[in-house]
């Protein structure tokens, strides 16, 4: 029930620094499972906007195996969502003509992690999900998404983060920000758009409570507040 939520974290362009503070204080928790909130990979070579071809699949999947592997020895589970940049692989390949289980022993041949064709899963209240749509408003799509579903909501996919109730006022929806490094994501930085600037972020939730975290926060004393 207790899980740290990393979202997009897009291998081998994570940011590594972030995503060891965000473990930290998950920790501090006590918290034992982890969700990888889809776009695990980045899979620039596939990609449908600025592929570059100098990139290699197989390297992804070596820097992907090293990522999972160092996961299971802090976390005792490892849930992969999938997300939109997975979806390149299977496009490239064709659907229905690789199984998840096999792209899964691609990258973790040692079987640390649960690997999933869904896009979502539940965690008590709330669902942790790689949704379809995005938003440039933080919280928008979440939110929307927690109207339509009637439970909470920590979506990933929007690279915003940010908290906001749905119209009843009765359910939360999350945007969880990403763990990717954003200077280092080619298809932003080759190309100016409108779109908000990238903003990380995870999340845990511990006990049903929703507890945010980016760069910004004082993790101490997020810390401090998880032990009590």
């Amino acid at each position: 029930g207790n899980v740290l939520v990393l979202a997009y974290p897009h291998v081998p362009y994570h940011d590594a620094s972030f995503i060891n503070k965000a473990i930290d204080v998950a920790l501090a928790g006590k918290v034992e499972a982890c969700i990888i909130a889809g776009d695990m990979f980045d899979v620039n070579a596939f990609s449908p906007f600025d592929p570059n071809l100098a990139d290699v699949l197989e390297d992804e999947f070596a820097a992907g195996e090293a990522f999972i592997t160092t996961l299971a020895e802090t976390f005792k589970e490892i849930l992969v969502l999938t997300g939109n940049h997975e979806g390149r692989i299977l496009k490239r390949l064709g659907f229905h003509q690789i199984e998840h289980a096999r792209l899964k022993r691609l990258f973790d041949p040692e079987d640390v992690a649960e690997f999933t064709p869904y896009y979502f899963c539940h965690v008590g209240d709330w669902m942790v999900c790689h949704p379809k749509n995005v938003s440039s408003i933080p919280g928008r799509v979440a939110a929307r998404l927690a109207e339509k579903y009637h439970c909470n909501v920590v979506a990933a996919h929007g690279h915003t983060f940010g908290l906001a109730q749905d119209v009843s006022g009765q359910y939360l929806g999350i945007d969880s920000g990403c763990c990717a490094d954003p200077t280092r994501l080619e298809y932003i930085a080759l190309r100016p758009n409108l779109r908000p600037q990238v903003h990380q972020g995870a999340v845990i939730l511990k006990d049903g409570y929703p507890w945010l975290l980016n760069k910004h926060l004082d993790t101490n004393r997020i810390k401090q507040a998880l032990r009590r």
